[in-house]
């Protein structure tokens, strides 16, 4: 599915980017991203 596919690639890049990076705000705002994301697909 495409959704599956957004979704791993933002975990792939974008989250472990943003934790890679140390910056807490970054992090929160790309776990929020991952969690947005889950919601809208889920259904």
């Amino acid at each position: 599915k495409v959704e599956n596919e957004i979704l791993k690639d933002h975990a792939d890049h974008c989250v472990a980017d943003a934790i890679r990076s140390g910056n807490a705000e970054e992090q929160r705002k790309k776990l929020d991203e991952l969690v947005d994301l889950f919601g809208r697909y889920r259904n």
